[in-house]
């Protein structure tokens, strides 16, 4: 009938089967329930087995497991599951660059995912965004006009040449561009050479630009030099630009000379001529003190395409000359009277 819960050596009188008493001698060893303490990581994804135990959250975890002797095991866990890290990058490399993560090497632009390993010995997904910036090759034919030059990336260039030229773009890759020039085809002008005029003269640039303007403060193709411009040597000179923007000119002198020039002032004042511009007739209001007329009309080539004859019997009449069959255009209008000369521009317009 005794019960015994400590280590001990106990004598235990019981009963024999033949109802005499039985001596028993008991060495009793209690032993302690163990208590273990384990501190333990996983990564994400795996599990830890403790006893029959299964655990894959971090956490604190008592397990009761059997001792050697039998007896309960107390195993206290305390568990940490590691995440397993995801990484993002975006790169950019230069065509003909590699990019590398871990023991991956890529040369073309994706999305990829490169399984590496972290610090406590775990997966750790990286996903690579790459641009491979390509080798970019321009190729530029560009047209200037004559006189003028091109600068760039510290260099002149020039017509007649082929320019190869690199720099780095914002990514830091090389970017070349090819330049190859030419000059637009302009018409030149030539005004002649310097000249001493007796009479009236026509300055023709020609009709191949969009705009003129010349010293005198004309905006037409043609002017008409005079003594109005006063006696002595003028220096005359026009600017024009062309169609395609390009600019030309030229400049003469001009000398009028008081004991040479031929006047012509006092026959303008006697002719009126309208209308200005005209399309296919053109009239010649003649006043008082001219007899007989002479009219010639002249291209700005100087070429003679038409003469006329009016007898005007002392004036205070008006002729006509029909100009339909002329194109349109400047035209020189040369009115003799006797010794008088005059010249006037006339614009051809429909």
């Amino acid at each position: 009938d005794s019960v015994f819960t400590e280590s001990g050596h106990y004598a235990v009188v019981m009963s024999s089967m033949h109802g005499c008493d039985s001596l028993v001698h008991v060495d009793l060893t209690v032993h302690p329930v163990p208590v273990t303490e384990i501190t333990a990581s996983i990564c994400e994804g795996e599990s830890y087995y403790a006893g029959d135990s299964v655990f894959t959250e971090s956490g604190h975890y008592t397990v009761v497991m059997s001792s050697m002797h039998g007896c309960d095991s107390l195993v206290h866990i305390d568990l940490t599951v590691h995440p397993v890290p995801v990484t993002e990058i975006s790169a950019s490399i230069c065509e003909g660059e590699s990019y590398y993560a871990g023991d991956s090497v890529f040369t073309e632009s994706g999305h990829y995912t490169v399984v590496m390993s972290s610090m406590h010995g775990c997966d750790s997904l990286v996903h690579v965004n790459l641009l491979v910036d390509t080798a970019l090759v321009y190729y530029v034919y560009d047209t200037i006009c004559p006189g003028d030059t091109i600068f760039s990336h510290h260099d002149t260039l020039s017509v007649g040449n082929e320019y190869m030229l690199t720099e780095l773009n914002e990514n830091g890759c090389l970017e070349t561009t090819y330049y190859n020039l030419s000059y637009y085809p302009v018409p030149s002008i030539s005004l002649g050479g310097d000249t001493v005029i007796k009479s009236v003269t026509m300055l023709d640039a020609g009709s191949d630009f969009a705009q003129y303007r010349w010293s005198t403060g004309a905006t037409t193709s043609a002017i008409q030099v005079d003594e109005s411009m006063g006696y002595g040597k003028h220096q005359i000179w026009v600017r024009a630009i062309h169609r395609n923007g390009c600019i030309t000119g030229d400049t003469i002198g001009i000398t009028i000379d008081r004991r040479t020039y031929i006047h012509t002032q006092d026959l303008h004042a006697l002719i009126d001529i309208y209308p200005n511009p005209a399309s296919d007739e053109l009239f010649f209001q003649v006043n008082n003190g001219i007899q007989q007329m002479h009219i010639r009309l002249i291209s700005l080539k100087g070429e003679t395409i038409g003469q006329h004859i009016f007898v005007t019997n002392d004036g205070g009449q008006t002729y006509s000359i029909d100009i339909s069959d002329l194109t349109e255009g400047i035209y020189l209008v040369k009115m003799i009277a006797g010794d008088r000369v005059s010249t006037k521009l006339i614009a051809v317009a429909r």
